[in-house]
């Protein structure tokens, strides 16, 4: 609904209605002591719904797509099998299958350009999206270091995705399934106690996506993106500082039909955390205060939707992140 400056009241869309019913089982057991198997099964039935007559106003173009139908029904069976495998003291393999389901409810069928922010068509009878993922990994902990390492690959069929529909001269977007999609990836992570009052961190994770239908990248796939960070702890715990290098490659594998390339990025992140429990008395609580990019860099969005009938250089096309941010919180633990 949408107020005018006098008070009246204006539905900018049809409503809609999700029924999502589902059973799920779960059990983790383990085989001696070196080997824990995980197992889960789910099943789901989705019913949705659009409201059947036409708002006051609605564009005759929206109009169309819902008379195509606006009741749909859907169930499906999904589930995972998992296995981590001690192989000494410190190291561990993983291994594990899983099946999904993203049912695409009724507020994703049904929203328009009425009630969003670009110009955009709905699609009432938008299929959900099923996966089978495959990960295998190797983790090390020996109390120090931890780190662990995981690869995996993603098999869509029926992806949800934005897409681009040219209408005369104008552009819009309107939520579609993509017969066959494949996102994989490696994502590294690990933590270094490097004494008792300082800790190293960082994370990298790269992925690839493409649409084997169309054969295609997949859009809004981030590039290679990751952390480093550096901790120190003060004696008795009273305060922590942390200063964090985060950052992006440059996106350069793209669908030309619907993005531009995105530079690539570094910033800078710094951080303190006061307990005020042990410095004032005040009994779980804490002060946290910090600057976010120092160095005031600009950064784009990497994954956000772009109109490519705007330019670049516009500060929401895509999205422009903040700059440099000064922030101080007062956090209640409990």
């Amino acid at each position: 609904m949408r107020c005018s400056p006098t008070g009246a009241k204006r539905q900018l869309d049809r409503e809609s209605e999700t029924l999502d019913a589902g059973l799920y089982l779960i059990d983790d057991w383990y085989i001696g002591e070196t080997t824990q198997i995980s197992t889960a099964l789910r099943y789901d039935y989705i019913e949705t719904s659009a409201q059947d007559d036409p708002i006051p106003g609605e564009d005759p173009v929206l109009t169309a797509e819902f008379d195509k139908g606006t009741e749909d029904e859907e169930n499906a069976f999904t589930g995972s099998l998992g296995i981590i495998q001690d192989i000494s003291h410190d190291w561990s393999l993983t291994a594990s299958y899983s099946r999904a389901f993203h049912a695409a409810d009724g507020l994703t069928k049904t929203i328009s350009s009425s009630a969003g922010t670009i110009h955009t068509l709905p699609n009432p009878h938008l299929k959900s999206e099923t996966s089978d993922t495959y990960e295998g990994g190797i983790r090390f902990d020996n109390g120090v270091l931890r780190s662990s390492l995981v690869a995996y690959q993603s098999d869509y069929e029926d992806l949800i995705q934005l897409a681009s529909i040219q209408q005369g001269t104008d552009l819009a977007y309107k939520r579609v399934n993509v017969g066959e999609a494949t996102i994989k990836g490696v994502e590294w992570e690990a933590a270094w106690q490097l004494s008792r009052h300082w800790q190293a961190r960082g994370a990298l994770t790269y992925t690839h996506g493409d649409d084997k239908t169309n054969d295609h990248p997949l859009d809004g796939i981030a590039p290679l993106n990751g952390f480093i960070a550096l901790n120190y702890t003060s004696v008795n715990d009273v305060w922590q500082a942390e200063a964090k290098l985060r950052g992006a490659k440059r996106r350069d594998r793209i669908d030309p039909n619907k993005e531009r390339e995105r530079p690539g990025y570094g910033a800078l992140d710094l951080k303190a955390v006061i307990d005020l429990e042990k410095t004032a008395g005040w009994d779980d609580w804490q002060l946290s205060l910090g600057i976010d990019n120092v160095f005031d860099k600009e950064i784009r969005n990497q994954v956000v939707e772009e109109n490519l009938n705007f330019s670049n250089q516009l500060i929401g096309n895509p999205l422009v992140e903040p700059g440099r941010g000064f922030f101080i919180k007062l956090v209640n633990l409990y």
